[in-house]
């Protein structure tokens, strides 16, 4: 079982087709970036990821420092984030998306998320027969 956390935020979508805004889209509407990252140091780092899995299906921290320079923590810190959201997984010292690509990452976490409902509903309805609330035909 597979546990994260998953914080969904309304966003408009951007207009215009453009990698970086698309990406500050997705990092913004799954909670990955905060108010107070001003510098879009969540971006760049998911940015980084998303293009090591389209060419070597792998990156590393220190790839990921070298390339955008920042500290080993900092990136470290919004890799866990990402694990934590369901987004990416470690194998080793490497970091992956959750499957090959960007949209089979989001549909598992939709059925992630869609599974956790499911037994959200079945104690609801177990805990309003209990307390005697009247019952809901589906």
């Amino acid at each position: 079982m597979v546990r994260f956390k998953v914080t969904i935020k309304d966003e408009e979508p951007p207009f215009e087709r453009d990698v970086d805004k698309y990406i500050k889209f997705l990092c913004d509407v799954l909670g990955l970036s905060t108010g107070r990252d001003t510098d879009n140091t969540t971006c760049k780092v998911f940015k980084k990821i998303v293009v090591h899995s389209s060419r070597r299906g792998v990156t590393t921290t220190k790839d990921i420092c070298e390339e955008i320079n920042m500290s080993r923590g900092s990136v470290v810190n919004q890799i866990n984030k990402m694990i934590e959201a369901g987004m990416l997984r470690k194998e080793g010292n490497y970091y992956v998306l959750r499957r090959k690509n960007l949209i089979r990452t989001i549909w598992e976490i939709r059925e992630d998320i869609l599974r956790m409902f499911e037994k959200i509903e079945e104690i609801a309805e177990e805990l309003d027969e209990e307390i005697g609330l009247p019952k809901e035909k589906r």
